[in-house]
């Protein structure tokens, strides 16, 4: 899609997942995605809204100044691991 979009001269970009600006944050989620689900809940929410508030600010809003911006993997990836590791419905996490 990249490469297409390039070959139109549409101006595109790719931006990952999660941010890692919050180191807190990132442990939780390293270990999430290691399959090792924070005691509580709350918690691993926590973290993971944070980092998307993060990314949102210093990433996705500044990418939007040059161009559109793909985040394919940004929410709904992540409310899958949380519904995942702690038996929840995805729809608890997509709010």
């Amino acid at each position: 899609m990249l490469a297409a979009a390039a070959d139109e001269n549409i101006a595109v970009a790719h931006i990952g997942q999660f941010s890692w600006l919050s180191l807190d944050a990132t442990r939780t989620i390293i270990e999430l995605r290691a399959g090792r689900p924070a005691p509580d809940l709350r918690d691993a929410t926590r973290a993971v809204r944070l980092d998307l508030e993060l990314h949102a600010r210093h990433n996705l809003i500044p990418a939007l100044s040059r161009g559109s911006v793909i985040a394919d993997r940004l929410i709904l990836s992540t409310a899958c691991l949380l519904a995942l590791l702690y038996q929840e419905a995805v729809d608890d996490f997509v709010q």
